[in-house]
């Protein structure tokens, strides 16, 4: 809820001739890269007073390239140098958003009740966001892990590929699906991935 909460208190704040405020959604397990702020100040830039909303592909860490890149302290930046060998790894494709920079105004006031974190909610706002929607190239770090926070067990997949909260049957996921469903076009959010969006 916390993306559509601060859309909709800022919506209610600024009038659309207002300058941008700039919101930010992150997931708690995601690592922003160096050079995102350029990227969104790009972005700023053309987009003037209009809405927007930017999101980007993410990069998959085990636990061993974790060790390898990611500081123990959680104080420490991540390096350029640690930077560019992550972006070696293939991102985790179209459908994984984890963060999204946007304006006021960039959603209708009637954002469904998604529960965040799970299936469809990302998918939604990518789909029904207005103005300029734009992809970076700038891929961010994704720390994988498994879901015993959850409620599921240790071996029952990991984040990405095999993540549980997606392929298995559990509450949220069934939530978001059932608040999908009452849209007046319930299928419209399988337009809300990555290559619909222009790139940078």
């Amino acid at each position: 809820r916390a993306a559509a909460a601060a859309a909709a208190d800022s919506a209610h704040t600024q009038t659309p001739s207002d300058p941008p405020a700039l919101l930010l959604y992150l997931n708690s397990d995601i690592i922003l890269p160096p050079d995102l702020a350029h990227d969104i100040a790009a972005v700023v830039r053309a987009a003037g007073s209009a809405p927007f909303l930017v999101a980007g592909p993410r990069t998959e860490l085990d636990q061993a390239a974790q060790a390898q890149y990611i500081p123990q302290d959680p104080l420490v930046p991540l390096s350029d140098e640690a930077y560019q060998a992550i972006r070696k790894i293939p991102n985790a494709g179209m459908w994984n958003i984890d963060f999204f920079v946007f304006t006021a105004h960039t959603w209708p006031e009637d954002i469904p009740d998604f529960v965040v974190g799970r299936p469809i909610y990302d998918n939604w706002l990518l789909a029904n966001a207005r103005g300029f929607k734009v992809k970076i190239q700038t891929p961010v770090v994704h720390l994988s892990h498994t879901y015993e926070h959850a409620g599921f067990a240790p071996n029952d997949g990991v984040s990405g590929k095999t993540s549980p909260v997606i392929f298995k049957s559990n509450p949220g996921r069934a939530y978001n699906e059932r608040m999908a469903a009452q849209q007046t076009q319930s299928n419209f959010w399988k337009l809300g991935h990555l290559n619909h969006l222009c790139a940078l």
